[in-house]
């Protein structure tokens, strides 16, 4: 005895899983994947934001101890701020002399 299989077709799909299928004119799409990778390149995650505020931190941190401990003030962070920007990754979180000497040297 042989059993006949059943003939799947697009149509059928899109009748047994009508929340993943969507038909628009003619043409099918898989809605919910079409969905979640939308939503996966909007969506900005607390711990992407945290990594970045971290990053920008441990940079100009890094950045001021370089100075102290080479003897170099750091107004002449100004004159470097556009070979930072153009040449590093986070160059341009790093802020002029007047706010490093306000927000991260100890008073």
């Amino acid at each position: 005895m042989t059993t006949r299989k059943k003939k799947v077709s697009i149509n059928s799909h899109i009748n047994e899983h009508p929340g993943v299928f969507r038909e628009n004119g003619g043409h099918n799409k898989k809605k919910r994947l079409y969905e979640i990778n939308e939503q996966k390149k909007k969506q900005t995650t607390i711990s992407t934001i945290n990594n970045a505020f971290e990053s920008k931190k441990e940079v100009i941190e890094d950045l001021i101890e370089a100075f102290s401990s080479a003897n170099i003030p750091l107004e002449k962070v100004n004159q470097l701020l556009p070979f930072f920007k153009k040449h590093l990754k986070e160059g341009g979180a790093i802020p002029q002399a007047p706010t490093l000497r306000q927000i991260y040297l100890p008073n």
